[in-house]
């Protein structure tokens, strides 16, 4: 079996030419509810020792989703009279009040702690997504510029793919898709035991039917700053980079629009470092809506 990783030309290049491929958090992903299922937690321990920590914690993690224009949720209080909802916008003028009325109204420190949590979730850990199939019409159009970039081939037999690293989740794994939103039981004491915890990686493993025709697999790690760039992605998010080895590319396929000096610049690039790399150009075929490659 193969495994396709669709992209842009420019995020092809480096990829080929740097070995190294992003690993991106969930809270970057085009799909609001994946990694977010129904999460039942009981923590008994104490990921905060005092209200000071929760203070300084909500104090960092706002003005970080600040400054890097990361999309939070406004604060929402309940008026005494009429029972009305009301919002304010978030900015670093009105922070410390923000601040100071969401701490007043949160039930308990639980509350708090369950939020580091899903915040965890989403901006601590790193999501490699490949599909196995190469000849999908969304896929081309969605990841791959509609169909100007290009589409890298994966060996999944590659030790690279079933190595152990600091996350019992960190193989190939098989994304599900399921109908109703998944709800996974945790009783905890800390964050560490949150990552010991069995259903840990099963978060990151299930997706909505509206996504099946993607055929996803995914490698999962928890994002370690020794491997973040400098560089930000379009949405503000910090690009983590982690190391491949040039026995897991097989091929590059060319899509229907890709460029004839970009298909010999990349060409040109990748049998430097890959020289039994395969080349394919994907054309349409003439009696049906699907896709052939021809080996260049």
């Amino acid at each position: 079996m193969s495994l396709y990783k669709f992209i842009s030309i420019e995020v092809g290049k480096k990829i080929l030419s740097n070995l190294a491929i992003r690993f991106t958090q969930p809270s970057a992903f085009n799909d609001p509810f994946d990694c977010h299922p129904k999460l039942d937690l009981k923590i008994s321990g104490d990921i905060f020792t005092s209200n000071q920590e929760i203070m300084n914690f909500l104090k960092e993690y706002l003005l970080s989703s600040i400054n890097s224009k990361i999309p939070i949720i406004k604060y929402l209080s309940r008026e005494k009279k009429g029972n009305m909802i009301t919002s304010q916008i978030l900015n670093k003028e009105t922070l410390e009040t923000y601040i100071n009325n969401f701490f007043s109204n949160i039930n308990n420190k639980n509350e708090v702690e369950s939020m580091v949590l899903k915040d965890f979730i989403s901006q601590k850990f790193g999501v490699l997504s490949l599909s196995t199939c190469w000849n999908n019409h969304l896929m081309w159009s969605h990841y791959a510029d509609f169909q100007y970039g290009i589409a890298i081939e994966f060996d999944d037999n590659a030790e690279y793919f079933k190595q152990q690293s600091d996350f019992q989740f960190s193989k190939i794994n098989k994304v599900k898709y399921t109908k109703n939103r998944p709800k996974f039981e945790f009783q905890i004491k800390n964050i560490d035991s949150f990552i010991a915890h069995q259903n840990t990686g099963n978060i990151f493993l299930y997706k909505s039917e509206d996504w099946f025709y993607e055929q996803e697999y995914r490698m999962i790690r928890i994002l370690n700053d020794k491997y973040k760039t400098e560089l930000k992605d379009d949405k503000g998010f910090d690009i983590y980079l982690y190391p491949i080895t040039n026995s897991i590319i097989k091929s590059v396929l060319f899509g229907l629009r890709t460029p004839q000096n970009e298909i010999d610049e990349i060409m040109k690039l990748a049998k430097k470092t890959y020289p039994k790399i395969k080349f394919y150009k994907v054309l349409p075929k003439s009696k049906s809506y699907n896709f052939k490659k021809i080996k260049i």
